[in-house]
């Protein structure tokens, strides 16, 4: 039977209700004995027993005037609040579904949400209401928010246990925010280098491959700071370096940091029962228990065992077991995973000092270091670096990921990021180039998903565009630096909803999809396939980045920016960091069909068909020429005129195998292609000529050759390749990697006639990447 009491607050004190002015400047909290509201009130109904580890204090209030009501069941507090009409709510933790969660519901339950719906990977009972006042609920365990979905003008909280400690805020955004953060914590320090670009993937397999990654972005004028390894470690949780991918870490980790790379390690709070760190964890009794006494199972990453956090010995002993790994120079810790935990009680607890142990392995050695983790709830907004979890590489998803950060950045998260291009899948190139321009204009800037994310993975003009966002994230280095460091000392978010800027402005109550990046830049990202999108910009004078062109608010308007361009508007003279964009619109262009990136791509393999059809998209018209090498027929000519033209290209009778270079040229410029015939291996061959040996270990075929000529192999492997040519070995490279087109070359003599070619991939023990090969025979270049 549950019995209705009344539960006071002082929220009628402050003319909640009575549409108060919210940017009108608030008086400091008053001494005692003054009669003026104060600023923040805590009150406590009955006798709560889960609390939040806080940082600050509240003195709980005696006696204030009714404003809402709550009822106290078995085991339950419920807690009723009257919504004025139009009242917006915002916060929550990291939200997916709405920025402004009036009409929806909640928990603060941190799951493995995978970008979407309702659940979310941090989850904070506290919001800002736009009737002036902020509301948290101190209250570690599954704390349900009806935000007016069941009863369009009530509130209703539902607490899991009998009392309720709640703490209400009066102010702006601006001043409810940085008062929250004083009681959960703001981000501890963070090296300069975590506001540079990062490099990432699920996973580079090896130091090799590493280097041969940065040695690219070198190459390709693409500077960054920061490294991701997510399979570095002997094991789950072993905390050191696999031997056979990371022969030496600590002299490897040593060349990194002289070229500016930092080094980051993922890891996740659960190891296996083959790791070297198992049974001590075991006879420790610092492994998470069922209540018969078993050990409890996560379902994720191979049935994993899970560090009990709640006993002070085991977080101490993580936080040792990280000392070694800094101490040979790793930088950081993704701290991922942090959702499975059982105890309800200490399911939202457990990612604050899973995180907290990690960082406290800096502290311990006098070094300033970072984690950058996926769960969190609301204490964990004083440890350090988050990003949005895992979306899909698709336009539906990518919308999330900015009502994800705003919402963050209004709950106590500001220094957050997310994967470009998504984490799932392979983003095709409009989607990456759109992704790539918001991650360069978000507090980190990370590459990171399934398949590689560098940008030569898709053509020239992406490079381009890539290359004009990685520079422009340097000219902004200064600026973001500062927004981070104001979020920390004062928590003014990176990323501001235009809400918190200018909250008496109602037309920006319902904005999730453009923001404040610092005080002067107002980003519109383009978040559909779709180029036009409706922009809105506060009052003020903004200045297009582009265009140049000044635009006096509040109005609203559309634009339509070109693929290179997201829309940016800018005051106080921040459109200096923006240089004009280069002309990456390609002057002859592959049409047709793309391949996974949305790419045509240049090199065609020779599928056995009689004719390869090359579609040509034309800039500026005019005549084109197609150029093959002797013995090709090319239908219906060799030169044609038009903005879109088609070749039929027949292969000689007598070539067998090998690569053929086709120029095009039209007035304005060349375009290089190759058709590719591959030897026929009896086994899939993907479109970019990549052969999948399945379960085998290698591969043999025969092709003929008209007489002795020199070739050169083109090669790439997943781990270590040889190659023999006539039972004669040409080539032989053992090392960890994914395969790349074209990473490796050998010169050859064909004899005539016959030849066999043999082909065999070798994965040491510790492989962990794909199966399989790419060959072609070519001439000595590319």
């Amino acid at each position: 039977m549950k019995r209705l009491v009344g539960f006071i607050l002082a929220l009628a004190l402050w003319g909640c209700g009575d549409s108060p002015s919210l940017t009108k400047p608030e008086k400091p909290q008053p001494p005692v004995g003054t009669n003026e509201a104060p600023r923040v009130v805590r009150f406590k109904l009955g006798k709560p027993g889960h609390p939040y580890p806080l940082q600050n204090g509240v003195t709980p209030a005696t006696n204030a005037p009714t404003k809402f009501s709550s009822e106290v069941g078995d085991g339950n507090t419920s807690l009723r609040i009257k919504l004025a009409d139009g009242e917006a709510l915002w916060g929550f933790g990291q939200r997916f579904d709405s920025l402004n969660m009036r009409g929806r519901t909640m928990e603060t339950w941190i799951a493995d949400a995978w970008g979407g719906g309702n659940r979310s990977y941090i989850c904070a009972p506290f919001f800002i209401s736009s009737e002036g006042y902020g509301l948290f609920v101190n209250c570690s365990g599954k704390v349900k928010f009806d935000c007016g979905a069941a009863k369009s003008d009530e509130l209703r909280i539902d607490i899991p246990e009998v009392g309720a400690d709640v703490i209400v805020f009066k102010g702006t955004p601006r001043e409810i925010l940085a008062e929250y953060t004083k009681l959960v914590g703001r981000p501890q320090p963070v090296p300069d280098w975590v506001f540079e670009p990062w490099i990432s993937r699920n996973s580079y397999l090896s130091a090799y491959e590493i280097d041969r990654v940065i040695d690219k972005m070198e190459t390709n004028g693409l500077k960054a700071s920061a490294v991701v390894l997510e399979a570095w470690a002997a094991g789950l949780q072993n905390f050191r370096f696999e031997e056979g991918r990371y022969p030496n870490p600590k002299e490897w980790i040593e060349k990194l940091h002289a070229r500016g790379y930092h080094v980051v390690c993922w890891e996740t709070p659960s190891i296996w029962t083959s790791a070297r760190t198992y049974p001590v964890a075991k006879s420790a009794g610092w492994l998470v228990l069922n209540p018969d006494g078993s050990e409890y199972v996560t379902d994720w990453l191979e049935n994993g065992r899970k560090i009990d956090f709640r006993k002070p010995e085991a977080r101490e002993w993580w936080t040792k077991m990280h000392e070694a790994l800094v101490e040979i120079g790793v930088d950081g810790f993704k701290t991922d995973g942090g959702e499975r935990m059982p105890d309800p009680w200490f399911h939202n607890l457990h990612p604050f000092y899973y995180q907290r142990a990690a960082l406290d392995a800096f502290a311990t050695l006098n070094k300033t270091g970072m984690t950058f983790a996926r769960s969190g709830t609301a204490p964990c907004a004083g440890n350090s670096t988050f990003w949005g979890g895992d979306q899909g590489c698709n336009w539906n998803d990518f919308p999330q990921v900015v009502r994800a950060g705003l919402s963050a950045a209004l709950s106590g998260y500001p220094l957050w990021g997310h994967d470009i291009g998504g984490y799932a899948g392979t983003p095709t190139k409009n989607l990456y180039i759109r992704w790539l321009e918001l991650g360069a204009l978000s507090p980190i800037m990370q590459l990171h998903g399934t398949t590689p994310r560098e940008p030569w993975y898709y053509d020239d003009e992406t490079m381009q565009i890539a290359k004009y966002y990685f520079d422009l994230r340097w000219k902004l280095h200064d600026y973001i630096l500062s927004a981070a460091k104001t979020a920390r000392e004062e928590a003014i978010p990176v990323w501001r909803p235009l809400l918190y800027e200018f909250p008496d402005d109602r037309a920006t109550w319902n904005i999730d999809d453009e923001f404040l990046l610092g005080n002067n830049l107002v980003v519109a990202p383009v978040l559909s396939e779709f180029d036009e999108r409706k922009v809105y910009l506060p009052a003020g004078e903004w200045v297009d980045v582009w265009t140049k062109e000044h635009h006096t608010g509040p109005k609203t308007f559309a634009v339509r920016p070109k693929l290179a361009a997201i829309p940016v508007f800018a005051r106080n003279g921040a459109e200096k960091f923006f240089t004009p964009l280069p002309d990456t619109e390609p002057v002859i262009a592959s049409a047709g069909t793309t391949n996974e990136r949305g790419v045509v791509p240049t090199q065609r393999i020779w599928r056995g068909q009689k004719f390869e059809k090359v579609f040509l998209r034309v800039r500026d018209g005019g005549e084109v020429t197609l150029d093959a090498p002797p013995g090709f027929e090319v239908l219906p000519s060799r030169k044609q005129r038009g903005e879109r033209v088609a070749f039929y290209v027949m292969w000689p009778a007598d070539r067998k195998v090998g690569t053929s270079p086709v120029t095009v040229t039209a007035a304005s410029g060349p375009l290089a292609l190759q058709l590719v015939k591959l030897p026929d291996w009896k086994l899939p061959v993907r479109e970019d000529g990549y052969v999948d040996l399945g379960k085998q270990s290698e591969a043999t075929a025969t092709f003929d050759s008209p007489g002795v000529s020199k070739a050169t192999l083109w090669l790439g492997s997943g781990d270590g390749m040889t190659v023999w040519l006539n039972d004669v070995q040409e080539f032989d490279k053992q090392v960890h990697r994914s395969p790349e087109r074209d990473e490796d070359s050998v010169d050859v003599i064909l004899k005539p006639g016959e030849n066999t070619v043999r082909v065999k991939v070798t994965h040491g023990r510790a492989a962990i990447g794909p199966n399989g090969f790419y060959f072609r025979f070519g001439s000595g270049s590319r």
